[in-house]
């Protein structure tokens, strides 16, 4: 085979694998919104919801503070989520007294992510859950 061959054949398995692995993430994804229970939100809290999630799911790394998170981590985050999470970053946002952001999506996504790392901490440090654990 010439060259002009194998590049050919070569591109068609790069783009053959390019859609197996997109089509592989928007099940992923799809899978992770259904765990949300969407159906518990307003209308318009349900589409600001969902579009800071998949900016979450595909964003190359995700900043907050100092701290810089790779895609890959934010992905195994992600499946920490859930509708309880989700609500309370709701709260947290309608809190919010700051005045107009330039990017509320991407706010919102942190307040999301930031708020699924909180939960595991609060019940780390929940004198209740923990008076009967033995460390």
């Amino acid at each position: 085979t010439s060259k002009k061959e194998k590049r050919k054949k070569e591109k068609s398995d790069t783009e053959r694998s390019t859609t197996v692995e997109r089509a592989r993430e928007r099940a992923e994804l799809d899978h992770l919104i259904r765990r949300c229970e969407f159906d518990l939100f307003e209308s318009e809290e349900q589409t600001v919801l969902r579009d800071a999630i998949t900016w979450l799911y595909y964003c190359g790394e995700l900043t907050i503070g100092p701290c810089t998170y790779p895609q890959l981590q934010v992905r195994e985050t992600l499946w920490r989520l859930n509708w309880e999470v989700l609500d309370c970053a709701l709260a947290k946002l309608h809190e919010n007294e700051k005045p107009a952001m330039r990017n509320t999506l991407v706010y919102t996504a942190k307040v999301i992510f930031s708020t699924i790392l909180e939960r595991g901490c609060d019940t780390m440090l929940d004198p209740v859950v923990n008076r009967g654990k033995e460390w």
